[in-house]
């Protein structure tokens, strides 16, 4: 199986030599690493060319997105199946091993994770010398979650869905999907819009053993979780024609449950900003998307809240600005 490995690179100086000496030691070599520099203005672009042929750099003059840099990243690897990596983060020696095991023993999954752990700092991340040490009280078998499951423990935040580095997609599925497969529109959380696009393609495998390492650096830039929340909610719309046209029932009631819960969401951030009729909206389109008696329950409870006086209202902290350990990096 030929894996392309794409990273989009951004000012990764201090990072990128960790990240792509973890691909270099790989016990299932890779067939090619593409490394695309988002207009860096550090020394990224010097850093990748004392690699040699060994990885193949592309270019953008000034920075583009990460949106933009994994679409280009997408046509021009030439690989089976594409293996995302951000800038920061490291992978096991067996990392894309595990992901081609996968593929064997699931051969219909439309796209692959790992477990993960989670570190602090800007050097290199110190892999235990027992593996069993990262696989504390986990399953290890691997397992092939279907469409509905997947939508659920996604938005649940149950397992490893949270960043591209821990995933790996078919290159045929990224054909499915289409040109773009990261739309622009929704920059900052298209990896949400693919993640949410993929079960209408098919079941997705994963593997809890923790393989990957997700990095949270000293200086991590905040994120306005106020604009990322509405994005998720204008993707889950953008997402809605493409699930009404979904044959299989589950799927459909599976999916409008999640937007429930991500106009619900929206709605808890508007409030915590002050946003009080904005966020009556977002409960009434919840109601509207999940009218199952668990969600009903829920929502008008929320809903009611926003016609309370100002100084009755639910004080949720405003999440503008805060750190999350999700945030796009």
């Amino acid at each position: 199986m030929k894996i392309s490995v794409a990273i989009p690179a951004y000012n990764s100086a201090k990072y990128i030599c960790y990240t792509i000496d973890a691909v270099l030691q790989q016990s299932y070599q890779p067939f090619e690493i593409l490394v695309l520099d988002d207009g860096s203005v550090d020394e990224t672009s010097d850093i990748l060319k004392s690699y040699g042929p060994t990885v193949k750099i592309l270019t953008n003059r000034r920075n583009m997105g990460t949106a933009r840099a994994r679409n280009v990243l997408c046509r021009e690897a030439s690989g089976e199946v594409v293996a995302f990596l951000d800038h920061d983060d490291i992978w096991h020696r067996d990392y894309l091993l595990c992901h081609v095991g996968l593929y064997r023993e699931f051969p219909n999954s439309v796209a692959t994770f790992v477990g993960h752990e989670t570190f602090w700092g800007e050097g290199p991340f110190i892999w235990p010398k027992n593996d069993q040490g990262f696989m504390t009280q986990l399953p290890v078998d691997p397992e092939l979650i279907n469409p509905s499951d997947f939508i659920r423990r996604y938005h649940t935040g149950v397992g490893p869905f949270m960043s591209m580095s821990f995933c790996s997609i078919p290159k045929r599925v990224l054909d499915i999907v289409g040109t773009d497969p990261f739309p622009v529109d929704f920059t900052g959380v298209d990896d949400f819009f693919l993640f949410n696009r993929l079960p209408l393609i098919g079941p997705i495998a994963y593997h809890p053993k923790r393989l990957a390492a997700y990095r949270i650096t000293p200086h991590a830039q905040s994120v306005n979780r106020l604009r990322a929340a509405g994005l998720a909610v204008r993707s889950m719309e953008a997402l809605k024609p493409l699930y009404r046209k979904c044959v299989d029932r589950k799927v459909r009631r599976i999916f409008a449950w999640a937007s429930g819960v991500q106009h619900r969401e929206y709605a808890r951030i508007l409030m915590g900003a002050g946003y009080a009729e904005k966020a009556r909206v977002e409960f009434i389109k919840a109601v509207l998307d999940d009218p199952t008696p668990i969600s009903l329950v829920k929502s008008i409870g929320l809903l009611a809240s926003t016609w309370m006086p100002v100084r009755l209202q639910p004080k949720w902290l405003s999440p503008i600005q805060t750190p999350r350990l999700d945030q796009r990096k």
